[in-house]
């Protein structure tokens, strides 16, 4: 059988990549890409005739198979755009398939935007949880937000440029503007971070270029987890005292430390088992 190697690539900086990693480059005759584009100028001293096959978030599964034929062919390394293959992008289905049919998987270390930007967090980092990419559409972003405010230790996650001013309103509100430690364009010429509240964050970043990586600060020694069925249970008490609407709500809230859009969502879908 024949391996893939699964190899991080800089995230900026093409003098992060090891020797290790650039004698595969060199030498590789077969590559999975994420973008074949973007990926070539890592084979510029390779003098093989490459057959590069792309596989990115909405590649079908018999486009992921047809790249996985190329380990019949020989040995192959799975590249992303950058960082390591499989967090945060689609390589992990490429790494499932390979493995499923009987390849070695062999992995090549190096650069993440996860655990640079963990390396120089002011914070505690033994314990943390990664969750790629928030939602797009707001409303599906602040219930994931909800979801994970309660959980201990450190958050990390990717945004883009575009949404970043929408998230850090999304934190502000819904995490009640918890601290957050952000890293812009790790690695590169333009490298910056920044600690502090999200709305001191709105300012500072009033023109966001670049990618980013946020870590929300440990909450674990604030309040407990609230359930959403204790929540609907107190909404059911306040309905029972005839309150309604956003009289619930204020009920609700002056109960528990939750959100106020956590608990009209709540009040909206209860109504709805009702009716």
């Amino acid at each position: 059988m024949s391996t893939l190697y699964v190899l991080s690539t800089p995230i900026g900086n093409l003098s992060d990549l090891s020797f290790r990693a650039k004698d595969i480059l060199d030498n590789i005759e077969f590559v999975i890409a994420e973008d074949t584009r973007f990926s070539k100028k890592l084979f510029s001293n390779n003098q093989k005739k490459i057959k590069m096959i792309s596989v990115h978030d909405h590649t079908s599964i018999s486009k992921i198979n047809q790249a996985i034929k190329l380990l019949n062919l020989g040995d192959t390394v799975l590249v992303s755009d950058a960082g390591t293959p499989g967090i945060s992008d689609p390589g992990a289905k490429v790494v499932k398939i390979a493995m499923d049919k009987g390849h070695i998987i062999v992995p090549i270390p190096g650069a993440s935007a996860i655990t640079t930007a963990l390396s120089i967090c002011p914070w505690p980092t033994n314990k943390f949880t990664f969750i790629g990419f928030l939602p797009r559409k707001e409303r599906e972003k602040k219930i994931s937000l909800e979801e994970i405010v309660n959980i201990s230790g450190l958050i990390v996650f990717f945004e883009s440029p575009h949404r970043i001013i929408n998230t850090l309103q999304s934190i502000k509100t819904v995490m009640n503007n918890r601290e957050v430690f952000i890293c812009r364009e790790l690695t590169k010429i333009h490298e910056e971070t920044f600690t502090g509240k999200p709305s001191d964050a709105i300012k500072y970043f009033s023109n966001p270029k670049g990618e980013f990586t946020i870590i929300l600060k440990d909450n674990s020694s604030h309040k407990p987890l609230i359930s959403d069925e204790t929540i609907l249970k107190e909404i059911s008490i306040a309905r029972n005292k005839e309150l309604t609407g956003r009289k619930i709500v204020d009920h609700v809230i002056n109960n528990f430390s939750v959100s106020r859009s956590r608990v009209y969502r709540l009040e909206i879908q209860s109504r709805k088992q009702i009716t």
